[in-house]
C-alpha cells in the first residue's frame, strides 16, 4: 500500500476538488451571473458596464474548431448590440472556469497521476511521510 504525508493528501483533495467544482459548473450550467440592467429607456450608462460570469457563461456555442482548451481560451469577449437605435460594444468575463469540460478534467486528472507514479518510481519517498 502506498503511504502519503497528510500534506500531499490534502494538496491532492484541494486540487482533484477545484477540478471536479469546474466540471460540475459547466455540465449543470452554474453561471453566477452579474448583469449589467437597463434602469429605462433614457438611461444608456449602463449598456457600457460589464456582465460578469462568475463560473462559466453557458448560454454561446462555439465552434468546435476554435481553440477553447481552457486555461487557454478567451475570458473576456466583445459583444455588439443595438439598442433603441443605437450601436453599443459590451465587454464581458466568460468566468474562471469558461471552456471547461471533460477532456480538460480527463486530461488534469491523468497527468498529475501519471507524473506522481513517474516520481514515485524515481524517488519512493516522493509523497510519502
Amino acid at each position: 500500500m502506498i503511504s502519503l504525508s497528510p500534506k500531499f493528501k490534502k494538496v491532492a483533495i484541494i486540487y482533484f476538488s477545484i477540478n471536479l467544482f469546474a466540471l460540475f459548473v459547466n455540465l449543470v450550467g452554474l453561471e453566477g451571473c452579474i448583469y449589467s440592467p437597463i434602469i429605462n429607456s433614457n438611461d444608456t450608462s449602463n449598456l457600457t458596464n460589464p456582465t460578469i460570469y462568475l463560473f462559466a457563461e453557458q448560454d454561446v456555442v462555439r465552434p468546435s474548431l476554435e481553440n477553447n482548451f481552457w486555461p487557454f481560451t478567451s475570458f473576456v469577449e466583445e459583444v455588439d448590440f443595438a439598442y433603441m437605435g443605437n450601436h453599443y460594444k459590451q465587454n464581458y468575463y466568460r468566468g474562471i472556469f469558461a471552456d471547461y469540460n471533460m477532456p480538460e478534467f480527463l486530461f488534469y486528472l491523468i497527468v498529475p497521476i501519471l507524473y506522481f507514479f513517474y516520481k514515485r518510481s524515481s524517488d519512493p519517498k516522493f509523497g510519502s511521510a
